[in-house]
């Protein structure tokens, strides 16, 4: 957020802050941590991708974002995935693509997507079956006849539980979090980690 920025410094940050930040969770024992950045180019410094998969392997309930990337119906679908070393350590991978109402709002996500066939699960999805101690597995390669093996494929798709109570979900600040997590944050919580200052990510409108 922007208080964050302002403490720690210019947006992308090393990946060293994140492993800060996994460090200072564990001792809080969440019952997962899923990330909602996605980490697919290497870090501009040496050794912050290996820092970063080091803490993700120690905390182990780790999920990591995967992002579909279409530019048109002539171009095929790409999937872009975490650096191997991240991908290797994380428990688990979940895609973060969000589809729009026509009047620009979120109503619903698809709990399965892909390139050609939708299996890899939502980073909802996963980060729940870490959290309850299962293993967020892909679903099996199969596609539906006559579909394209090269578009961005979804399935599954649910409405989402709108609108959210005030209370239902809590946020602290990075600066809230490392050094120390605050006694305020309950062992066994769900946590995401996303990025909420304006301009760095792109903003979802749901219905009020």
């Amino acid at each position: 957020d922007e208080y964050s920025l302002e403490a720690v410094g210019q947006w992308p940050w090393s990946r060293r802050r994140f492993a800060e930040l996994l460090d200072s969770l564990r001792a809080r024992s969440p019952a997962v941590v899923a990330f909602d950045i996605l980490f697919a180019e290497p870090d501009r410094e040496v050794g912050a991708d290996a820092a970063l998969a080091a803490s993700t392997a120690k905390l182990g309930r780790v999920v990591l974002a995967v992002a579909g990337a279409s530019h048109g119906p002539t171009t095929p679908a790409l999937e872009v995935l975490p650096r191997a070393p991240l991908v290797e350590a994380a428990a688990g991978l979940g895609h973060t693509n969000v589809e729009l109402d026509g009047d620009g709002r979120v109503r619903r996500m698809q709990l399965r997507a892909g390139v050609g066939v939708a299996y890899w699960p939502s980073l909802a999805s996963a980060a729940l079956a870490v959290a309850q101690g299962r293993t967020p597995e892909p679903a099996p390669p199969w596609r539906e006849d006559g579909s394209d093996p090269q578009a961005w494929a979804v399935a599954d798709e649910v409405l989402l539980p709108l609108p959210l109570m005030p209370n239902e979900v809590r946020r602290f600040s990075f600066t809230e979090v490392v050094p120390t997590a605050p006694p305020t944050l309950p062992p066994g919580a769900v946590i995401v980690v996303g990025v909420t200052a304006a301009g760095l990510g792109p903003g979802f409108r749901v219905p009020d």
